[in-house]
């Protein structure tokens, strides 16, 4: 399986920089959206990866998004700490302002975390039914 970048703010300009960010990483990014409705939409078409995205977008508020999410997808949310303070324990934050680095290092950790959890899923014997 392929893992996939998405990242979601309210100001598509702030999402371009951080896209250039992870690109001078290494790391490819998928799409670039400013609303929650374009986000799951660009999610539908991936195999899986991580959702980087703002307290508020124009459509609907993290959680919102967060309800819509897919499984096989995590979210990174980039807040203030009064915010990150409220966040459920699903979601992984990065406080605002940011810096390249711990930008950089969460995703890094949050994208192979998700490789490991396929792999393990991946040797896991399949269900067998009663007839079997």
């Amino acid at each position: 399986m392929n893992t996939s970048i998405v990242i979601a703010l309210p100001k598509i300009e702030d999402a371009k920089k951080i896209r250039t960010v992870l690109n001078r990483y290494g790391f490819t990014v998928a799409a670039v959206c400013n609303s929650g409705a374009n986000a799951l939409a660009s999610i539908s078409e991936l195999d899986g990866g991580v959702l980087l995205c703002g307290y508020h977008l124009q459509d609907m508020y993290y959680r919102d998004l967060l309800d819509y999410m897919p499984d096989y997808f995590e979210m990174l949310l980039m807040a203030s700490q009064g915010v990150i303070s409220e966040a459920p324990p699903s979601v992984l934050c990065v406080g605002m302002p940011l810096k390249a680095g711990d930008l950089v290092n969460t995703v890094s950790m949050i994208l192979s975390q998700i490789e490991r959890r396929w792999k393990k899923d991946k040797k896991k014997p399949k269900q067998r039914s009663w007839k079997e």
